[in-house]
């Protein structure tokens, strides 16, 4: 048993006491813990195992689509050799990093600005798949003529932050450090 900071740090497999939470009641098992500095060849082989399958995965489907993409001038025939569909995705904008239907690609979003209208790019790599994109139109947008919510939202932006740091330069000139973050 160990000693930290006041609180007692069991050994694994321990049990707690029971916490009562209304109609509800908690007990923990520790699992697993994690000694301070690099972790071990078993625990980080767990962590990285599934990134490094996925980059592999990815690497071997840029291959593969590079080989089609050399008889295919279109998307839509880019897709028909790898035996998949093309998906629209509208209102790409460059202000965020989400693609309808696709979710969260930021990589994608990216490639998608550098590309010129009806040009294939080459394949991407995102988050959740490979991807290659082509641009159908470009819209512009419409001029803005009425800055008042821009600087409305800038300045409730500041206001926050000044909060945010003025509460970390109190911390900080007071010596205090707050470890609630590992506990709760």
């Amino acid at each position: 048993m160990h000693l930290f900071n006041g609180l007692t740090i069991l050994k694994k497999g321990d049990v707690s006491k029971v916490y009562d939470f209304g109609n509800k009641f908690v007990i923990a098992v520790l699992t697993e813990v994690k000694e301070k500095g690099i972790a071990p060849y078993e625990q980080a082989l767990d962590l990285v195992k599934g990134k490094v399958i996925t980059a592999k995965k990815a690497q071997i489907f840029i291959e593969k689509i590079n080989a089609k993409m050399s008889g295919a001038t279109t998307i839509d025939a880019l897709a028909t050799a790898l035996g998949t569909q093309v998906k629209n995705a509208e209102g790409v904008n460059f202000n965020s990093s989400f693609v309808a239907n696709l979710g969260v690609e930021p990589a994608l979003v990216g490639t998608i600005f550098s590309l010129k209208q009806g040009v294939l790019s080459k394949p991407v790599e995102g988050t959740t798949g490979v991807f290659v994109a082509v641009i159908d139109r470009i819209s512009e947008p419409a001029a803005t003529t009425d800055f008042s919510s821009n600087k409305k939202q800038a300045i409730q932006q500041l206001q926050q932050r000044t909060t945010y740091e003025v509460f970390n330069a109190l911390k900080e000139k007071a010596n205090i450090t707050d470890n609630r973050g590992k506990y709760y």
